[in-house]
């Protein structure tokens, strides 16, 4: 299972598998996302500016700044 954390938009990903999410997400609150995998599996939550209302977010261990992706 891998955190990423990122403090200026309060937004946090859970990832717990390495596979990655293609099955598209599923909002199960506001700003609260699950991540599905290619079998529909969950392979992940995701959480959109507002980590913090849902997470102590202070309370991990191992919160790995997200990275960034290039734009192609």
């Amino acid at each position: 299972m891998k955190v990423y954390y990122t403090p200026e938009t309060d937004s946090m990903m859970i990832s717990f598998k390495d596979a990655p999410a293609s099955e598209g997400n599923s909002e199960i609150r506001d700003g609260v996302f699950l991540m599905h995998g290619d079998g529909g599996e969950i392979v992940g939550i995701e959480f959109m500016g507002n980590a913090s209302k849902h997470v102590d977010v202070d309370s991990f261990q191992y919160i790995q700044p997200r990275e960034k992706v290039a734009a192609s």
